[in-house]
């Protein structure tokens, strides 16, 4: 059985119901969870600030992100990865100050170094 489902010769493949391939609504918010993590992005809508600290994997040389929403205005983020890892990042928008700044374990793990 899975998923409640007994197996038999009308359906002999784990998973067969109405419902098996359905987006699930996790599935949708794990790229924004993904990309939040990648670039450690905190906003901060009353400061009309966003703090990140962005760390691209090798097989992501670029990321590019549009209209994102800080409070009532949006900015424009283009992160790239270049040599020995170092990350670039320009910023457009709706005057969004844009900050780098490390997290606090990245600050405390570099501090201990």
């Amino acid at each position: 059985m899975l998923s409640g489902l007994p197996r038999d010769d009308a359906h002999p493949h784990p998973g067969v119901y109405p419902d098996s391939c359905s987006p699930q609504a996790w599935s949708a918010s794990a790229v924004v969870a993904l990309i939040q993590a990648l670039l450690a992005l905190r906003p901060a809508a009353p400061l009309r600030t966003i703090f990140v600290d962005p760390h691209l994997p090798e097989w992501l040389p670029d990321l590019v992100l549009e209209g994102v929403r800080v409070g009532g205005r949006t900015v424009d983020l283009t992160v790239r990865r270049g040599r020995g890892g170092r990350t670039s990042l320009r910023a457009r928008g709706d005057r969004i100050a844009v900050v780098r700044r490390p997290t606090l374990q990245a600050w405390t793990t570099r501090r201990r170094a």
